[in-house]
């Protein structure tokens, strides 16, 4: 998969000038606006990498955001210094939408697998600022992932979101 693909996942004004990193951390183009490009899917990656973007499940996050990521991947609770967002246009392969760490559908509360197509995550300096918004993603407005968690966070779903997944 081209490194290209990191870049597509936010839009141009922010890929164009993104830091790009490989699934091994290491930085593959120093970047100049203050956002990083990665592949973010949690699974093992293939012995011959992921075939498609989608299976890479690239993100675009700011400082801030990275702050998130890195949390979470951590099992820490975030401490952001503001709200922030998370670019993932070319989707994810899938989670439960009501536990955090479940990538396996048979392992997900059932009717909470969602397969997401193109979105934005809104990851909240406070995750209860998102309690009265829903939780249902079938509808195509924000919804709330992992709601009533630390790492809940608003999903805004952009053209494309229904196309494919």
């Amino acid at each position: 998969m081209a490194n290209s693909s990191f870049l597509k996942c936010a839009p141009e004004f922010i890929g164009d000038g993104a830091t790009i990193v490989g699934y091994d951390g290491s930085v593959i183009r120093q970047g100049s606006n203050g956002w990083t490009c990665l592949a973010a899917n949690p699974r093992n990656m293939p012995e011959a990498g992921w075939t498609t973007p989608h299976e890479a499940m690239p993100l675009c996050a700011d400082e801030v955001s990275m702050a998130w990521v890195q949390a979470y991947v951590g099992g820490e609770m975030p401490n952001l210094s503001r709200d922030a967002y998370i670019w993932m246009a070319h989707g994810d392969m899938g989670e439960d939408n009501t536990q955090p760490f479940i990538f396996n559908e048979e392992d997900a509360a059932p009717g909470n697998w969602i397969e997401s197509g193109p979105h934005i995550m809104l990851m909240p300096q406070d995750p209860s600022s998102l309690d009265l918004f829903p939780s249902d993603f079938n509808d195509g407005e924000p919804y709330v992932m992992w709601q009533g968690n630390e790492y809940a966070h608003l999903m805004i779903p952009i053209e494309g979101y229904f196309d494919d997944y």
